[in-house]
């Protein structure tokens, strides 16, 4: 196609983008793009109209480029993409040539998204190439970029020249206009250093005002902006007003040290504008006397799909800080920040923007988890991989902080705690591990010995080791593999409490063992490995060396379900082994009330008195109690009575080779 540029004084169009009406993923952002509506009063001519196509281009944002060709007026088009910052392009082209072009940089949001304008202006007379920056002063003569910046078309693109390496700034590039729109991007042709002048203590680039800044992308060769350590007052790229800096791959900001009272040391946002992070590196930067040292946000919005924040520090925050602001996170890493002891968090903020796409750490407050990207912070380890909230545990008060941190996150998110090194104890509670209503998967990494981590009770402590909460309208699901939960023997409560709306997926590897429930006289001692009003799904791993032993020396109170007891939920065991256990009364192995138990694997050993240490056993003392379901006691109807002990019927789901009450199930 030729595109020859043409000039048209007259013209002036609008890109509608309204709600889309096609199905939506809940993950993307949907639109749909009409080309007509406002501005079309110079140019009604239906001739005309019928012969221009248009070329409509998404770029810059956290996903692939996108580009529709030869729309025609009035046409719609549907758009679905990644939620983030995006620079929409529409070209009209008559006979041929390029007639007209409009540009305008958008937030989509998750979701079905509303209308706005993007007007359009005629093509310049000729062909606007590139301007060239030809050499490193800073004193406004042609070939500097000052220069460049200054006499740049409304949409430019500067290059630097390769044989420029290096540019001195001492005095602040600004792209700041009230009464037009200006973007400029700027390129290398090889590696080049924007610095700070010794004696410029203020920001580098200042963008507001509807001014665009791109710094790299495409073929651009590293740009690298650097503060060089000077004391200054302010951060590199000022934000300051409703403007837009986009940083891409190959783009560093390094060294800036901001001793003044304003917060940020690498990026500043303010007042509605817009810092879109799809690659490159923000290091090394400071912001002793405040917030951020990495980046700052207030009343603005940070989307970051790509590079990495790590090495700054902050008076406050040293990574990213939010205030009043958004932040979106679908990739990129931000991590290392801070001192490993100075107990920060890797991001604050205190508005989100949407949930499952901003990021929120304020008291009284919800947590908004990035679908992407990570997130870390040293101390406590937590990033963010793959829409997944991760903790790297490995001792006490990491564990508690990782507790805490799911309990305030948002409901329905997906969380993983990774327990390395050997492992520690925890204290019991009787409140819910995790709050409600989330998922959380706990997986245990092996050490070189090959041993499996051990999170064990403190032996002073009583309670559970994790009590799953959530409401039947939303589950909370807790998944545990290759991980030991470890009780002691003077507990007075399941290891593990499943309530009601919650469900506990045991994998392989996973072992619940060496937990006794007794001791309170005139209260429940049953489970004493777990306890079941929920859902527990046993795939794999180990129940053994559990008891539920009958509370206040009289037999009143007496235990049932050493390893599992069903009250009022589901057990469904598809694999694994339950062994060792031990009850005082009904269900040395399993309990089973009012509740469900259906079996389709796995093991549940009887009583055999040559193998006391696998066998599941119901003993009063030391006196053998058989015919009481040393394997299995199920407890079927409480109006008529009627126990079955040990033994199969139609239904059941207990596919089983079975000899009398000590034989137990294996499939």
């Amino acid at each position: 196609m030729n595109k020859k540029r043409i000039f048209v004084s007259f013209l002036a169009t609008a890109l509608i983008l309204g709600a889309c009406f096609s199905s939506w993923n809940g993950d993307e952002g949907t639109f749909s793009v009409s080309i007509g509506g406002a501005g079309r009063t110079a140019w009604n001519d239906p001739e005309t109209l019928a012969q221009l196509t248009h070329t409509i281009t998404l770029s810059n944002g956290p996903g692939p480029e996108q580009t529709r060709e030869d729309v025609k007026y009035n046409d719609i088009v549907h758009f679905s993409v990644t939620p983030g910052r995006w620079t929409i392009t529409i070209t009209a082209f008559l006979n041929g040539n390029e007639h007209a072009t409009g540009s305008r940089n958008v937030t989509i949001k998750p979701g079905p998204n509303g209308a706005i304008a993007i007007k359009m202006g005629p093509i310049n007379t000729g062909e606007t190439g590139p301007i060239m920056v030809t050499n490193g002063k800073d004193d406004n003569s042609e070939g500097s970029l000052r220069w460049a910046m200054e006499n740049s078309p409304e949409v430019a693109t500067i290059i630097i020249s390769s044989e420029v390496s290096t540019i001195t700034i001492n005095n602040i590039l600004s792209l700041s206009f009230e009464d037009r729109t200006k973007s400029v991007t700027i390129k290398a042709e090889e590696a080049v250093t924007i610095e700070r002048g010794s004696n410029h203590l203020f920001q580098l680039f200042s963008v507001g005002g509807n001014g665009t800044l791109i710094l790299g992308g495409g073929d651009s060769k590293p740009i690298t902006i650097d503060g060089r350590n000077i004391e200054a007052q302010t951060s590199l790229i000022d934000l300051g007003g409703p403007g837009d800096f986009i940083m891409n791959d190959g783009v560093t900001l390094k060294n800036n040290k901001n001793n003044g009272s304003n917060s940020g040391g690498g990026v500043t946002v303010l007042n509605g504008g817009t810092f879109t992070m799809n690659g490159g590196t923000i290091s090394g930067n400071t912001a002793t006397g405040d917030n951020g040292g990495g980046v700052y946000v207030s009343t603005g919005t940070f989307i970051m799909s790509g590079g990495k924040i790590s090495g700054n520090s902050a008076g406050l925050c040293d990574g990213v800080y939010v205030e009043y602001g958004t932040i979106i996170m679908s990739g990129g890493e931000i991590s290392r920040n801070g001192n490993v002891d100075d107990g920060k968090t890797a991001v604050e903020a205190s508005m989100a923007y949407e949930p499952k796409y901003g990021i929120l750490n304020a008291a009284g407050t919800d947590i908004k988890e990035p679908k992407g990207g990570t997130l870390s912070c040293v101390r406590y380890a937590i990033k963010v991989v793959n829409g997944i909230w991760t903790f790297d545990v490995e001792n006490k008060d990491q564990w508690d902080t990782a507790c805490e941190e799911i309990g305030i996150g948002s409901d329905g998110n997906n969380y993983a705690i990774n327990v390395t090194g050997e492992g520690f104890e925890v204290d019991a509670s009787s409140s819910p591990t995790f709050g409600w209503n989330k998922n959380i998967t706990i997986t245990g990494i092996t050490v070189s010995s090959g041993s499996i981590p051990i999170i064990s009770l403190q032996a002073a402590s009583t309670g559970n080791l994790l009590y799953i909460v959530g409401t039947p309208s939303d589950k909370q699901i807790v998944t545990i593999e290759n991980i030991t939960l470890q009780g002691h023997s003077t507990n007075n409560a399941s290891l593990v409490k499943i309530d009601s709306g919650g469900e506990l997926i045991m994998n392989n590897g996973s072992t619940i063992t060496s937990n006794a429930r007794s001791t309170q006289k005139y209260s429940n001692t049953h489970g004493g490995g777990v306890y079941v009003d929920g859902t527990f799904i046993m795939n794999g791993g180990t129940i053994s060396g559990n008891n539920a032993y009958e509370a206040g020396g009289d037999y009143t109170w007496p235990g049932r379900g050493g390893g599992v007891y069903v009250n009022n939920g589901t057990f469904t065991m598809n694999g694994g082994t339950i062994s060792g256990n031990n009850a005082d009364y009904q269900g040395g192995g399993v309990y089973v009330d009012s509740g469900t138990f259906t079996k389709t694997g796995g093991t549940i050993w009887g009583y055999n008195p040559s193998d006391t240490e696998n066998s599941n056993v119901v003993k009063y003392g030391n006196t053998v109690k058989d015919n009481q379901g040393h394997a299995v006691y199920v407890y079927v109807d409480p109006t008529t009575n009627k126990r079955r002990e040990n033994t199969a019927e139609p239904g059941d789901n207990l596919d089983s080779t079975k000899d009398g009450d000590a034989g137990g199930w294996k499939n």
